[in-house]
């Protein structure tokens, strides 16, 4: 059974506490408060300074006039997930790491605001940091077995196949079809969670990616070694044959560039 660690359980308990509290001011007292503790670029970048409220406190908050599932879902995923990763990074490491994922969201959602005119805002959710944790699991754990419903998956494959999905997603909103998911927000914590447990690494596609390409710039280092040192015996020989007057421009600047070496 899942034990909650410190950290895991004062979130999903805030979670749930400002999303009742958010619930009672809005739609029971009609009073608008989410509207400066959501994060939006638009005003951000607007000049509006009070915005930067919400670059803090839109991890903590959901949506209190939209059903609960979104809530639910992150505190079902962040249960399962985030405890065992939150023993492996202890305290301020695990702080840390959320906080970078929030972060993350924020510039991801402000830079494509910026390149395309979209995304204006506000956001509000943890689901940055869900995806956070989802993305670490899988990098560390790949083959951990998740059971949905009737049947059980690997947790690798999942992640990448939800993954796909908000890149998809991202595609689409780009495109000029918005939905109702910060896909940027998903995306930008799953790039932090997967790159703080070295999945670039651990991943043998991703591994070996790098690895050719590593490869690909050495050979092309020898290559072109072995050409600067032909060219260095032909001009040489020159030398030899004809005197260092006879030299072009070109081999000049040649020898000028091997001497600094």
């Amino acid at each position: 059974m899942t034990t909650l660690t410190p950290i895991v359980r004062a979130l999903m308990i805030s979670w749930a506490a400002l999303w009742v509290l958010g619930f009672l001011l809005e739609a029971v007292l009609k009073v608008q408060a989410m509207v400066w503790l959501g994060f939006s670029p638009s005003l951000l970048f607007g000049g509006e300074l009070l915005s930067l409220v919400g670059l803090v406190s839109y991890p903590f908050l959901h949506q209190p006039s939209i059903p609960p599932w979104h809530l639910l879902f992150n505190c079902l995923l962040f249960f399962y997930l985030a405890p065992e990763v939150e023993r492996m990074n202890p305290g301020r490491r695990f702080v840390k790491l959320l906080a970078i994922a929030a972060l993350a969201g924020a510039a991801a959602m402000s830079l494509l605001h910026l390149l395309s005119g979209k995304f204006p805002g506000p956001v509000y959710g943890g689901s940055g940091l869900v995806t956070c944790v989802f993305a670490y699991m899988a990098a560390i754990y790949p083959g951990l077995r998740v059971s949905l419903l009737v049947i059980s998956v690997r947790l690798l494959p999942l992640f990448l196949v939800l993954t796909s999905f908000d890149l998809l997603r991202l595609i689409a909103d780009l495109a000029g079809a918005p939905g109702s998911v910060s896909s940027e927000v998903h995306l930008a914590g799953a790039v932090v969670g997967w790159t703080a447990a070295g999945g670039w690494q651990r991943f043998p596609l991703i591994a070996g990616l790098r690895q050719r390409r590593a490869q690909r710039r050495d050979e092309q280092k020898q290559q072109n070694a072995a050409r600067d040192e032909q060219e260095l015996d032909r001009i040489l020989a020159k030398i030899s044959r004809e005197g260092i007057g006879s030299l072009s421009p070109a081999e000049r600047k040649f020898l000028e560039q091997r001497s600094k070496r």
